[in-house]
Order: C-alpha cells, then structure tokens, then sequence
C-alpha cells in the first residue's frame, strides 16, 4: 500500500478559476495539471471535491464527474469517507512530448480511433493469456462496482468516458509496459473527446458491451471477445466522424 501523505495546503494549491460552461472537462485538466505540477506521488490525498469546487469556482458534481473519469483510467482511488488518492503520476510531461506540433481536435481525435483500438486489443489479449480465477474475480468487482455507480448517477453524461473495465485489464494483463502505454492513451483520448466537447456513446450502452466482453473472455472465448471489443472501441467514435466502418462510409 502506497503510502499517504496530507493533502496539499491552501498555500500550494494554485489553479485557474473556470468560466467556461463546458466546466467538467476544464476540471479534469486543472487536476491534472495539480497533480503533475506539484509532483503528486501514488498514496498523495487530493483537495477534498468541497476544496476544489470552491477553489475553482465551479460546482462539486463537476468535480465528481472528473474525478470519476480519473478514476476510471487508474489515475486516482476515491474511497467513500476517505478522500481520493493518486494512484499514478500524472502523464502531462509524457503527452506534451508526444503530441508537440499536435492541437487536440476532431483531427486528433480521428488519428488517435486505431491508436486507441489497437492497444486496448492488445491489452485484452494480454490478459486472455495471463487470465486466471483470481484476475476475473477482479475483472468481475470491478464491472459490479460500475454497475453500482451508474445506478446512482443521474446525470446521461457523467461518466461517459469512463475507463474503468479497460484500466482493469491493464492491471491484470501481466505486461506493465503495456499497461502504461494504455494509460497514456486514455488519457490522451480523454483529451481528444473533451476538445471536441463530446463523448463517443451512451455510458449504459457502453457498460453494456463491457459485460458482453467480460462474458466471452470468461468463457476463453478469445476470437469473439476481441471482436466485440473492436466494435466497441471502433463503431462510435468512427460514426461520430463519418469514417469507414467495416468496409463501409
């Protein structure tokens, strides 16, 4: 267990108060940007959601909404009662490298659809081939807790991005370099759709498909689980941009 540190005082917290109505998506680039700047280590506790609606000047479901997605690729824990957690270094420096010369646009976004689907593919093969009870034991909570949290929302976007199921098979796929390429990716993607002020599906949709990706590999299935994952990464972001589908405009 990493260990924790206080959350960082009034004194060093500086963000950016937001004024744009897009707000959410601004949020989770302003804790990342805190997360990178202030050199947060996994087990460092973030600003509470009050903290940090108030120091932004937004509202805390819009802080929950960023945080969620954070969670959802792995980068913080949020524990009820406890406050939320980093669990990885933020990847800022990594895609400012990466993507120098780029701007974060529908013309990204379109570039990074076979990028994405190539990697989240290779990690569930990966993790076909590490696959053991114990793996799908925490492929399966993790799929449970999604289901319970999408019963609580009541906001169609929240969590549209959420990355939760994936980020699960990179923990579980036995390869930590691959495991660290999908994060960036993610994150990139996240960038990608909130530049385009949009998310590529239906959140119950989309958790839908997991579970039907979940139940082919459980059953070592692995030809019909990459098949289904493939149109879940691919079918939505490609329609959204009018791109070929299987053959087809």
């Amino acid at each position: 267990m990493p260990r924790r540190r206080d959350a960082i005082t009034e004194d060093q917290f500086r963000l950016v108060p937001i004024r744009h109505v897009d707000v959410y998506r601004e949020v989770l680039g302003q804790i990342e940007a805190f997360i990178s700047e202030n050199a947060l280590k996994p087990g460092d506790r973030l600003p509470s959601d009050r903290e940090l609606a108030e120091r932004l000047g937004v509202s805390r479901a819009s802080v929950r909404q960023a945080t969620k997605v954070l969670e959802g690729f792995g980068r913080v824990d949020a524990q009820r009662g406890s406050g939320t957690y980093v669990k990885e270094p933020s990847h800022v420096a990594a895609i400012t490298d990466l993507a120098t010369g780029l701007t974060f646009d529908s013309s990204f976004a379109r570039q990074l659809i076979p990028v994405h689907t190539a990697i989240e593919l290779a990690v569930l093969e990966a993790a076909f081939a590490h696959r053991t009870p114990e793996k799908l034991a925490v492929v399966q909570a993790a799929l449970d807790r999604r289901a319970r949290i999408l019963a609580e929302e009541d906001d169609a976007e929240a969590g549209s991005l959420d990355f939760s199921f994936e980020a699960t098979l990179g923990q579980v796929c036995g390869n930590e370099l691959l495991r660290r390429f999908q994060s960036l990716i993610q994150e990139m993607w996240v960038r990608a759709w909130s530049a385009a002020g949009e998310a590529p599906g239906d959140k119950h949709l989309l958790f839908q498909e997991h579970c039907e990706v979940f139940e082919r590999f459980r059953n070592a299935d692995l030809p019909s689980a990459l098949a289904v994952f493939r149109e879940h990464l691919d079918l939505p972001p490609r329609r959204r941009f009018g791109l070929e589908v299987n053959g087809r405009e």
